[in-house]
């Protein structure tokens, strides 16, 4: 493995769902010598998934250092209190970075943005969550009941686009895939009515 859960601290039961820092073009962009990481992870004392920030060691992408916590989930009540998960990050511009990501309220799934001016102090968007499952329809004609696995990227066009797992009410574990779209980053409409644009044949 390339990384590890840590021997202590709120990552030291298992990590998941790491992402590359990507760039507005979709490439890897380094900062100094060295490319930035996310992940969320879950700890033995706490049940809560939290997102990390992790550091190549140069520029080989094989070695990376020690976790540290950047996003925190919410408060009791609020949408995304039991669990926060990536999503991915891009880097727009010098101290400028937007951050997709899942929140979860016991079994309520949505889609959150978070900013940062440096990539590591990130703020939550204040109308999140952005997308809800219920925005989306399955191929069933149900609503789903997961939203997950969102990634992010800027079109040449200055939209945004993010595809997403949702999972199918009807059938329990039938994963199907969505699209939504953003002028903006924050303000986003499912694709295609909310139907999905890619299932299980």
């Amino acid at each position: 493995p390339i990384i590890e859960p840590s021997h202590s601290g709120l990552d030291d039961k298992s990590i998941r769902g790491f992402s590359p820092m990507i760039d507005e073009k979709g490439y890897l962009v380094a900062e100094g010598k060295n490319y930035i990481g996310y992940y969320f992870a879950f700890s033995y004392g706490a049940p809560e998934a939290r997102i990390f920030r992790t550091v190549s060691n140069g520029r080989d992408r094989v070695s990376w250092g020690d976790g540290e916590l950047v996003l925190d989930h919410g408060s009791n009540g609020e949408w995304d209190e039991t669990t926060v998960a990536t999503g991915n990050v891009i880097k727009l511009g010098e101290n400028d970075y937007i951050m997709v990501y899942v929140g979860k309220k016991y079994n309520e799934y949505g889609i959150g943005i978070a900013t940062s001016q440096d990539g590591i102090n990130w703020n939550k968007y204040e109308n999140n969550p952005v997308l809800v499952e219920n925005q989306f329809v399955g191929s069933s004609g149900q609503d789903v009941i997961v939203i997950s696995i969102p990634y992010m990227i800027k079109l040449s066009n200055g939209n945004f686009v993010l595809g997403l797992e949702g999972i199918d009410s009807v059938g329990g574990n039938n994963y199907e895939i969505f699209f939504a779209e953003s002028s903006d980053g924050f303000n986003w409409e499912p694709i295609n009515d909310g139907n999905p644009s890619l299932v299980p044949e």
